[in-house]
């Protein structure tokens, strides 16, 4: 007599989207760094180094455009390492399906930048200077990975005019009002 044991399988509902992805001359194929990353990695197509100093921005060609079927889009956020160890944050990233351009991402440099006193200012009665040459600036390398995208389908809705909102409900304080 076979033993027959209850089992659990996980049910796994796979349902398979396909966005069209044309490389730009000196672009690279997004990835992902593992199988179950939820965004695809970016890279910088750039020729040369650009050097982004504290509380600058720069906008950064990725080398892709892509076709994305109605409903979906592509938001840009931020890589991990490189907001919480480098300050670096990503600015302005939705891809609607209808975009047929190259990719840009936006970058922002939110490290405090570091000051320095110029020669001659024993007294104090200067000015300091953002020092260039400091360690918050952040080196953007050619075919670097500089953001990730995670595909979104969306919602369809319209928006319906009326005369007044209801405030059942109402909870206008906004901005932390739930409390912290």
């Amino acid at each position: 007599m076979r033993e027959i044991h209850n089992t659990y399988i996980p049910l796994r509902i796979h349902m398979h989207n396909n966005i069209q992805v044309e490389l730009v001359p000196g672009g690279t194929l997004p990835t992902k760094g593992d199988p179950q990353a939820a965004g695809y990695d970016l890279y910088a197509r750039i020729d040369s180094e650009i050097v982004l100093s504290p509380g600058e921005r720069v906008i950064v060609p990725v080398g892709i455009k892509t076709f994305m079927p109605i409903g979906w889009r592509g938001r840009i956020c931020d890589r991990s390492g490189l907001a919480a160890k480098q300050g670096i944050h990503t600015l302005a990233g939705l891809i609607d399906s209808s975009f047929r351009n190259e990719w840009q991402v936006v970058l922002i440099n939110l490290s405090k930048p570091s000051y320095r006193l110029d020669e001659g200012c024993e007294d104090g009665c200067c000015l300091p200077e953002i020092w260039e040459d400091s360690e918050q600036n952040f080196k953007i390398e050619p075919n670097m990975r500089i953001a990730q995208v995670c595909f979104e389908r969306v919602d369809e809705v319209s928006l319906e005019l009326v005369p007044s909102i209801s405030i059942e409900g109402d909870r206008s304080g906004g901005f932390g009002s739930t409390g912290s």
